[in-house]
């Protein structure tokens, strides 16, 4: 995936939609892009989350049956230094931005406004 399209990709997901554009290209050079096929399960229930991933494209399911309504997995979990109470499997190819907790904290340093979308989010709403 392009620097531009990973851009415009973040640009479209809450809470990324806050940033400006200089900041969504900050954390896109720091994105990693992974696939997964199929049935793959992506994180397994009672995992430590080291990233926080953002699905650009295709869609997970919790324990291999409920469709995950967020574009992003483990945002909670990274920052509270909590462990999946669930698994996350692939439903279709799946495409993700994968962002590390390090650069994930640096990027909320910096650019509080990030951390103002996540706060206004529904709070709590994992699934």
């Amino acid at each position: 995936m392009t620097l531009t399209k990973k851009v415009f990709t973040l640009k479209s997901i809450e809470p990324f939609n806050k940033l400006s554009d200089d900041e969504l290209i900050l954390v896109a050079n720091i994105t990693e892009e992974k696939h997964y096929k199929n049935g793959v399960q992506i994180y397994s229930k009672g995992t430590n989350i080291y990233s926080m991933l953002v699905i650009t494209e295709g869609k997970v399911s919790i324990n291999n049956e409920i469709e995950y309504k967020n574009n992003y997995i483990g945002f909670q979990e990274l920052v509270n230094d909590d462990v999946l109470d669930y698994d996350i499997y692939a439903s279709g190819d799946v495409t993700l931005l994968v962002l590390s907790k390090a650069h994930l904290l640096t990027t909320l340093y910096e650019s509080p406004s990030i951390m103002i979308g996540f706060l206004e989010l529904k709070s709590g709403d994992k699934l």
